[in-house]
């Protein structure tokens, strides 16, 4: 039984991870999401994320089907909620604008995080800017409210690369976590004394991906980390 409304891409995922990095989920330290979320707005929800045709077909027919429980929510949709890019032949999760008093919250985090240890690329003040179209005034998202009230999972609705965030399959088939280094606008380490390990941060994250692939991921994670 499907744990989300994309069967279609659990299937993929349940034949994509075939090993894991065990040794990011200790290494790699990141903040609690919910510990920064009123400052962030949700930083991540403006970074591009890529969806499968069947979660934009989904979405695409959650607006049509659930319109007016998306409206009360908060969501005003002027356009598709996906754009295309013909030259990676991908779809993405289409934007709106930020309202100011986001980017100011947006813009104080930034600067804080400036102050410690962790470099900061201004030019990143324009990516900032938008934030995905179901994202609400408060930062939170309209998908996982619409699956709460409905008595679904949180995540049932959300296109998987939304939730599994900062979670990466690398090379094609190894489930690792996000590298900060290798990632400037990385949303979840604003202060290095709140950080935890990946393991622990994610730990919602792993439990779920663990369902959809059929796999107690985080005891496997867990047992290789005592070794």
């Amino acid at each position: 039984m499907s744990k989300t409304a994309f069967s279609e891409v659990e299937e993929v995922l349940k034949k994509r991870i075939k090993s894991i990095d065990y040794s990011a989920f200790n290494s790699e330290c990141i903040g609690d999401c919910l510990m920064f979320f009123s400052q962030c707005f949700g930083m991540c929800c403006s970074l591009y994320v890529g969806i499968t045709h069947q979660e934009a077909e989904v979405l695409k027919g959650l607006t049509i089907a659930k319109k007016e429980a998306l409206t009360q929510i908060g969501v005003k949709l002027t356009s598709d909620v996906r754009v295309y890019d013909c030259e990676i032949d991908r779809y993405y999760l289409a934007k709106r604008r930020r309202k100011f008093f986001q980017l100011a919250g947006i813009i104080h985090t930034l600067i804080r995080r400036a102050k410690g240890r962790y470099p900061i690329n201004f030019k990143l003040f324009k990516d900032f800017s938008h934030c995905c179209v179901f994202s609400l005034k408060d930062g939170s998202c309209a998908l996982q409210h619409l699956a709460v009230t409905e008595g679904r999972h949180p995540w049932f609705y959300k296109p998987i690369n939304c939730w599994k965030y900062p979670l990466s399959i690398d090379n094609g088939n190894v489930l690792t976590v996000f590298k900060k280094e290798s990632n400037c606008c990385f949303p979840c380490n604003q202060e290095s004394e709140c950080e935890k390990p990946a393991i622990e941060a994610l730990e919602k994250e792993i439990i779920f991906l663990g369902q959809i692939i059929e796999r107690d991921l985080l005891g496997e994670i867990r047992k290789r980390s005592s070794l």
